[in-house]
C-alpha cells in the first residue's frame, strides 16, 4: 500500500487529500501524475471562489450603464480592447490585451499614426508638432502589439479611463473622435433603457459561481447615436470607458445581487444648443421706443401678448451653446425669424448680448443690470461687425441699424447671424461692448454661456381682430467639428400677439337705435416719470381712427383732460379739436360704432393702458349729451394649454352716467371668445340742458326774475291807474 494525493470537493471548494492503495506500474504512475497536476490547477483556480466576490477575466460579466432618464434615446458601445480585467475597491487591472471586435484595428492603428504625424494645418492634439515630448504615440506602428497601443491610451487617459467631465483634455476628446471614426457598426452593442438608464444585459450569476449574460471586460467607446428629440435635448459626446469584473452580493441564501459600484457608468455630458422666442407683455413702447422691453428678467416675457395697434411689441430670441463649443475652429450661429403680416420690424431697435446661463437658460437680469450701469455683471452688449460680432439680414438683403423700418404690409424675415463665434471667443468679449462699462461682462463664450437678441416691432393696422400674430424663430448652427459645412437647425419656437375690438352701439331706449353721436376715446396710461425714476405720471391720450375704425394714431391730450377750471362738456370739446377729425367716433344709421386694435386693460407702472374712457361730444338732435364719462376696462385671460387659441376677453365698465351703459358681449360669467366684445349706450331724449353751474343756467334765472319782476311792475301800475 502506498500513499498518493487525490481532489475532494469540500461545498464550493476544493482540496488535496492522501489517498492509500496498491503500487501502480510505471505507467500508472505517469497517469496519477497527470491526475494530480490536473486535480491542482482545478483546485487553486477555485481558490478565492467566495460567496461575496468573484473576479473575472475576459468573459461576459461586465456591464455599461448610461445614466439618463429621457426616452428615446439610442446608446451604442464598441468594445476597444478585450482585456482580462480585476478590481480591486476602485483599481482596475487590465492585462492581455487584445483588439475587441467593436473597431477595425488596422484603420484605427493607421489613423491614429497618421494623427501622430500630421503637421501644418492638419496637426491635432496628439501630432508630434503639438506635443513633441512625451508623446503617447510615438514610436507605434501598425504592426505593434495591442498591449503596447492600450499603453499610449493609458496615457492619454489615465489607467481606467470613465466618462470624462467637461474638464476632459483635448487629447481624450481627439483619441476618441479617432475611435469613433474607425468602429465596426455591425458589432456595436446596443444600451436599452430600463429606469432611469441605459445598460447592456447585465450580468448574472449562477450558484456554482459562473458569471454570464454580460458583456467582456475590457475598453469601450460608448457613442450616443440619438437623433435631435422635438424638445431639442442633448446628444452626448462620445465616451472612452474601462469595463471592469463585476462583483455579486450574496446574501446567504443563495440569491446574487449586482453591487453596482463595480458597474461601469457613463453620465452623459454634451448637448446641442437650444433656442427661445418670447414676447414681453405690458410693456408700453409707443411713445418712447427704448424705453422699456429691455430683456430684463421679469415675468412678462412668454408665449404670448397683447397691445394696440401703433405700440411697438418687444421680442427676443435666444440661444445657447454646445458642450464642445471650444472644440470648434468654426463656429456658424444664425437666427432666423419670421415676422408676420400686421408687425412692423424696427431696425434700430436691434441688440445682440452675450450672457451668462442658469440652469440652461439665459440670466436675462444681467443685461438689465448691465443696461442700468452696474458693476460686476455677467453680460456683454456685441458689436454689429462681420468678423468679430453679428451681421443682419432683412428679406435676404444685408441691413443694419440705420436700414429703414418696415411697414408691416408683408411678412418680414429677420436673420442676425454670427459668421463664427470662435473668433469673438479669440479675439475676448471685453473690448467688444458698448456700454459704459467695457471692464465688465464675461471673458469668453463657453457651453455656459448664451446669445440674446431683442428686437421690437410695431403692430400696424394689418393685424386683424380675433387673428394671432403668429412669430416663429429657430437657430441654425454648425453641429460637427470635423466638418464645418455641416449644420443643424433647432425646433420653432412661437409667439402669439394678439389685439382686440370694442363695439359700441347708440341707442334712444332699450330697442330704438340712434345715428349721428359723436364720442371721442382715450387712454389713461401711468407711465415713468424721466425725470423721477421713483415716480410715475398719469397720461391722458386721445385715439385717433381710420375709416375702418382701427387705431391710427394718438395726441396727448393731459392737460386738456385734466383741467380743474373747465366743465366736463368743454374738455370733451377741447379734446376733440386736439384729436381732429379722425378723433371721432359716429354712430352710423345703425347707431353703431366700432373701436378697433385695443389693447387688454391693466393696472401698473408702464402698463398700458390702464383704462379706456368714451366722452360723447354730440348728441343727436333731439338728445341730451351724456353728463360724465364711461370708462372701460378690457381683461383678457390666455390660453395656456392652447396658445393658438384667442384669448378670454371681459368687458367692464368702472365708471359711466346711471342707466347709461350696459355690456352685451363679453360678460365675466360669458367672455368672449373671438376678441371682440360689445355695449349698448344708451341717450334720453330732450333739448340739450346746460351742465349745472353752467353759464346757460344764469342766463336763464337772470331773464325769468327779470320777467317777474315787469310782470310785477307792469300790474301794480295797471292797479293804480284803475284807481
Amino acid at each position: 500500500m502506498t500513499t498518493h494525493l487525490g481532489c475532494r470537493q469540500q461545498g464550493n471548494r476544493y482540496s488535496l487529500h492522501r489517498v492509500k492503495g496498491d503500487v501502480m506500474s510505471t505507467t500508472k504512475k505517469r497517469v496519477s501524475i497527470l491526475a494530480i497536476a490536473m486535480a491542482a490547477i482545478l483546485a487553486f483556480s477555485m481558490i478565492g471562489m467566495t460567496k461575496t466576490a468573484f473576479a473575472a477575466t475576459a468573459n461576459a460579466s461586465g456591464q455599461i450603464k448610461v445614466q439618463n432618464s429621457e426616452t428615446g434615446r439610442t446608446y451604442n458601445a464598441y468594445q476597444v480592447f478585450k482585456t482580462d480585467a480585476s478590481k480591486s475597491g476602485t483599481s482596475v487591472t487590465h492585462s492581455s490585451p487584445e483588439w475587441g471586435e467593436g473597431v477595425n484595428s488596422n484603420a484605427l492603428m493607421t489613423a491614429l499614426v497618421q494623427a501622430r504625424d500630421a503637421t501644418g494645418a492638419n496637426a491635432g492634439p496628439l501630432s508630434l508638432v503639438k506635443k513633441p515630448d512625451d508623446n503617447p504615440l510615438a514610436g507605434l506602428t501598425v504592426s505593434s502589439e495591442p498591449s503596447l497601443w492600450l499603453e499610449a491610451f493609458k496615457k492619454i487617459t489615465g489607467d481606467s479611463p470613465t466618462a470624462n467631465s467637461k474638464t476632459r483634455t483635448a487629447e481624450i476628446k481627439e483619441l476618441a473622435r479617432i475611435i469613433q471614426a474607425n468602429v465596426s457598426s455591425t458589432n456595436a452593442i446596443a444600451l436599452t433603457q430600463s429606469g432611469g438608464a441605459y445598460a447592456t444585459s447585465t450580468p448574472v450569476r449562477a450558484n456554482d459561481g459562473t458569471i454570464s449574460g454580460g458583456i467582456q471586460t475590457g475598453w469601450y467607446l460608448v457613442d450616443d447615436a440619438s437623433a435631435q428629440a422635438a424638445d431639442n435635448s442633448f446628444v452626448s459626446d462620445n465616451i472612452l470607458l474601462s469595463v471592469p469584473s463585476v462583483t455579486f452580493t450574496d446574501d446567504g441564501q443563495g440569491n446574487f445581487t449586482l453591487d453596482e459600484n463595480s458597474v461601469a457608468k457613463a453620465a452623459p455630458k454634451g448637448d446641442k444648443p437650444k433656442s427661445g422666442k418670447e414676447t414681453q407683455e405690458d410693456s408700453l413702447t409707443s411713445v418712447t421706443l427704448h424705453n422699456t422691453g429691455d430683456g430684463g428678467s421679469g415675468n412678462s416675457y412668454g408665449t404670448t401678448s397683447d397691445y394696440q395697434i401703433g405700440d411697438y411689441v418687444p421680442f427676443r430670441i435666444w440661444g445657447t451653446l454646445p458642450f464642445d463649443f471650444e472644440d470648434y475652429t468654426t463656429y456658424e450661429y444664425t437666427f432666423t425669424d419670421n415676422l408676420p403680416t400686421g408687425l412692423a420690424l424696427d431696425p434700430s431697435s436691434v441688440e445682440v448680448y452675450a450672457v451668462s446661463t442658469n440652469a440652461g437658460l439665459p440670466v436675462y437680469s444681467e443685461i438689465s443690470r448691465l443696461k442700468n450701469g452696474e458693476t460686476g455683471t455677467k453680460a456683454v452688449q456685441l458689436s454689429a461687425e462681420a468678423t468679430t460680432g453679428w451681421t443682419m439680414k432683412i428679406d435676404n438683403a444685408a441691413a443694419t441699424t440705420s436700414t429703414a423700418a418696415k411697414d408691416g404690409s408683408a411678412t418680414t424675415k429677420l436673420e442676425i447671424s454670427f459668421a463664427n463665434l470662435r473668433n469673438i471667443q479669440d479675439n475676448g468679449l471685453k473690448a467688444l461692448t458698448q456700454v459704459s462699462h467695457p471692464e465688465e461682462g464675461i471673458d469668453k463664450l463657453a457651453y455656459d454661456s448664451a446669445i440674446v437678441v431683442l428686437y421690437k416691432a410695431k403692430i400696424t393696422s394689418h393685424a386683424t381682430v380675433g387673428s394671432p400674430l403668429i412669430n416663429t424663430a429657430d437657430l441654425t448652427y454648425s453641429s460637427d467639428k470635423h466638418d464645418t459645412g455641416k449644420k443643424e437647425d433647432t425646433p420653432d419656437k412661437t409667439t402669439y400677439t394678439w389685439t382686440y375690438e370694442v363695439d359700441s352701439t347708440k341707442y334712444a331706449d332699450a330697442t330704438n337705435k340712434l345715428p349721428n353721436a359723436e364720442f371721442v376715446m382715450l387712454e389713461m396710461i401711468r407711465e415713468k416719470d424721466p425725470n423721477n425714476a421713483n415716480a410715475t405720471l398719469t397720461k391722458y391720450y386721445v385715439l385717433q381712427f381710420d375709416s375702418n375704425g382701427k387705431v391710427s394714431g394718438r395726441v396727448d391730450v393731459t392737460s386738456a383732460y385734466t383741467n380743474a377750471s373747465s366743465t366736463f362738456f368743454a374738455k370733451g370739446d377741447a379734446i376733440a379739436t386736439a384729436g381732429g377729425a379722425s378723433a371721432i367716433l359716429k354712430s352710423n344709421s345703425d347707431g353703431n360704432f366700432n373701436a378697433v386694435g385695443l389693447n387688454a386693460t391693466a393696472t401698473g407702472t408702464n402698463a398700458a393702458p390702464e383704462k379706456y374712457i368714451l366722452i360723447e361730444t354730440k348728441a343727436p338732435d333731439g338728445y341730451n349729451r351724456l353728463t360724465s364719462p364711461i370708462e372701460i376696462q378690457l381683461t383678457a385671460t390666455p390660453n395656456n394649454t392652447d396658445p393658438t387659441q384667442t384669448p378670454s376677453l371681459v368687458l367692464s365698465h368702472t365708471a359711466a352716467p346711471q342707466g347709461s351703459v350696459e355690456v352685451l358681449t363679453g360678460t365675466s360669467s360669458a367672455p368672449s371668445t373671438n376678441g371682440k366684445v360689445s355695449e349698448k349706450i344708451i341717450n334720453k331724449p330732450g333739448n340739450e340742458l346746460p351742465e349745472t353751474g353752467g353759464m346757460g343756467t344764469f342766463i336763464f334765472t337772470i331773464v325769468g326774475i327779470s320777467l317777474m319782476v315787469v310782470a310785477a311792475v307792469a300790474f301794480v301800475v295797471r292797479r293804480r291807474n284803475q284807481q
